[in-house]
């Protein structure tokens, strides 16, 4: 059975993200007043904290990387909104608490609801589904590891103007391990500070 090669892994992913995210910007909704900003990009820095296993070598992080999300609102009911957002991860520096180093790649999707529209301070939780590949350096890449991942969070954005903003998401996550010598559900959770735009 043919193994895809590291690099391969986002060269599929990524164009897949982009493009879907596009379509949906760009299609809209009618149930979204126009004085509203309908989309909103998201990038920020993110730590991973989850239990990885190859060959012997442990570790847990907190893996630490870059997050970008591009999402649009589908309805906004009077002070809260719905959205769906596509999300694109780049963790690095696999090496803290561990004997291996390496980079990790993942992309997800979620359905995310917003709170407080009309104020500053806007909660916001989220659920969805995505995919996580690590590439350990100096090992086999049938034993990195790898696999689809379901989530929860919640989050709280503060909009310095109606534009611009920061805020931050705590997620909790559990993954379905594929690597060839490791099968099995792996629980998560991850920690994310941002910036925001609405356009």
């Amino acid at each position: 059975m043919h193994r895809h090669s590291r690099n391969e892994a986002p060269g599929r992913t990524l164009p897949l993200l982009v493009g879907f995210a596009a379509v949906e910007c760009a299609a809209g909704c009618e149930n979204v007043p126009p004085y509203l900003e309908r989309s909103y990009l998201r990038a920020g820095e993110t730590g991973l904290l989850e239990p990885l296993s190859v060959k012997g070598d442990r570790g847990v992080g907190p893996f630490l990387g870059l997050a970008g999300t591009l999402g649009t609102l589908l309805e906004v009911e009077r002070t809260q909104a719905s959205a769906v957002e596509f999300e694109a991860k780049y963790l690095y520096n696999l090496g803290p608490g561990a004997e291996f180093d390496g980079i990790g790649f993942g992309a997800d999707a979620a359905w995310r609801r917003f709170w407080g529209m009309e104020r500053r301070v806007r909660p916001n939780v989220g659920f969805g589904a995505g995919y996580l590949r690590m590439s350990i350096d100096g090992r086999l890449g049938r034993y990195d590891p790898l696999g689809p991942e379901l989530f929860a969070d919640g989050g709280v954005d503060y909009m310095i103007t109606s534009r611009f903003g920061i805020g931050a998401r705590v997620r909790g996550l559990v993954r379905y391990e594929l690597a060839d010598d490791n099968h099995g559900l792996v629980p998560g959770a991850e920690f994310t500070l941002h910036s925001v735009w609405r356009f």
